[in-house]
């Protein structure tokens, strides 16, 4: 699984320094491919193969995390993975499950990402629900404040980003847990740029559990996914409301 996320990165990474069609194209193959070879229809959940080809069992060849949390980490193509999953309203409803029924552990990487996934399948609420929910379990302001390992900064940066309202998978959604929030982003490299110095103000009045709608710049953002090239001299704004930025499935 993790294999097809590192594809992906190489991928990227070639496109960017204009390898051969060839490389590119096979990179891609294989980031988009493979996660799939271990999705089981039959159960709705990723599974491991013997070298024969045939299922190895549900609880078999797992290192870190387990059928539950990796059946989430298809980040790279979230859509095709909610198809595969039985479209928006099944994805949703096993998210559900997966948090309802005490699955998510958020002391391990492997979930970080899961409350997120929520906003590609059309209930970007939720996801906004469960971040505060996450970060009142996990986190609290002692010598002992974090759940987990904290493994190069994961945990912490976990709690940053959702803080700030957003996270860095493909599908991001979130709700600032401050009114306003300003970083000052690193200079642009042209030393006679005018504008070189960069600040990002995240602003959401009363810090809402809920949020309705979203601006960059004073532009409206239709649906709950900010591209990463859009941060860097930006002014971000939530505004909030009861449950009523919902992105329609379909």
């Amino acid at each position: 699984m993790l294999f097809s996320d590192d594809d992906y990165a190489v991928y990227r990474l070639a496109v960017a320094l204009k390898k051969p069609s060839s490389t590119v194209d096979f990179l891609l193959e294989c980031s988009l491919h493979a996660p799939f070879t271990l999705f089981n229809a039959e159960t709705g959940f990723m599974e491991a193969r013997n070298a024969d080809g045939s299922w190895a069992g549900q609880d078999q060849g797992w290192i870190e995390g387990d059928k539950l949390a990796s059946s989430f980490d298809v980040v790279h193509d979230m859509t095709a993975l909610i198809e595969e999953r039985g479209g928006h309203e099944n994805f949703v409803w096993s998210l559900g499950e997966h948090f309802d029924g005490g699955h998510n552990d958020h002391t391990s990487e492997p979930s970080h990402h899961i409350p997120y996934l929520y906003a590609l399948a059309g209930a970007a609420y939720k996801t906004q629900a469960r971040g505060r929910e996450i970060a009142r379990a996990n986190y609290n302001n002692t010598p002992i404040g974090l759940s987990g390992n904290e493994d190069c900064g994961q945990m912490s940066s976990w709690y940053i980003f959702s803080a700030m309202g957003f996270y860095p998978v493909n599908p991001v959604s979130g709700e600032p847990f401050f009114d306003k929030i300003t970083i000052e982003l690193p200079p642009t490299p042209q030393p006679k740029d005018e504008h070189r110095k960069r600040t990002l103000t995240i602003s959401a009045l009363g810090a809402p559990t809920y949020i309705k709608s979203l601006t960059v710049n004073g532009s409206r953002v239709e649906i709950p996914i900010i591209l990463h090239e859009i941060f860097l001299s930006l002014a971000v704004r939530f505004l909030a409301d009861w449950k009523s930025w919902v992105v329609e499935a379909g």
